[in-house]
């Protein structure tokens, strides 16, 4: 899928550059982004920093997981609306 959303991108114009940023500035105009070796300058950044999250090791979790265990509020809450539900925080339950 995420090469689609790359290609789609490119179509319209989008130069994609995979780097390692070391400091990002913010111009008048424009983004500077700085890595070891260059500099870029764009109007956008999009930071993809990835994400984990953190299992609980329950009876079901695995089997259950997409459909009804959720690990992202913000991504999959709309699947709930106007449902009951319960949230979770792995920090509590642990201890």
């Amino acid at each position: 899928m995420m090469e689609s959303f790359k290609e789609q991108a490119e179509r319209f114009g989008a130069n994609i550059e995979t780097d390692e940023a070391i400091e990002i500035r913010k111009g008048s105009d424009y983004w500077h982004i700085f890595s070891s070796k260059n500099e870029y300058i764009a109007r956008a950044v999009i930071i993809a920093t990835g994400s984990a999250f953190s299992k609980l090791g329950v009876n079901g979790e695995t089997e259950l997981t997409g459909r009804g265990v959720s690990y992202c509020a913000v991504c999959d809450g709309a699947f709930f609306k106007d449902k009951k539900a319960a949230a979770l925080s792995v920090d509590n339950y642990l201890g």
